[in-house]
C-alpha cells in the first residue's frame, strides 16, 4: 500500500502497545518519521529500535521515543516541545 506519506512526520499517542503500536508500525512501513509516545521511555526506545531495524532502509523513515503521560494535565505539551530528530 502506498499512502504517499514517506518522509512526513507523525506523532502517535499511546504507541507503545495495542492499536497505537499497530498504527506506528503501519506509518513506519510507509517511510514516515514516527514519534513513539508512551509513559515508559524504555519501551518507547525499544520500539524505535524495532522499527529502525525493520524500516530503517526506507527513504524518509525516522523514529524517536517521547516519554509522556497524555492523561496528565500539562503532559500534552511535552512532545511538542521536543524537536524531531530522525
Amino acid at each position: 500500500m502506498d499512502l504517499g506519506i514517506a518522509g512526513r512526520t507523525a506523532l502517535v499517542a499511546a504507541s507503545t502497545g495495542g492499536l497505537g503500536l499497530a498504527v506506528a508500525r503501519t506509518l513506519a512501513a510507509e517511510g514516515a518519521k514516527v514519534a513513539i509516545v508512551g509513559r515508559r521511555r524504555d519501551r518507547a526506545q525499544e520500539i524505535v529500535g524495532e522499527l529502525t531495524a525493520a524500516y530503517g532502509h526506507l527513504p524518509g523513515f525516522g523514529a524517536m521515543a517521547v516519554e509522556a503521560d497524555l492523561t496528565a494535565p500539562g503532559e500534552c505539551r511535552r512532545p511538542r516541545r521536543r524537536p524531531y530528530r530522525a
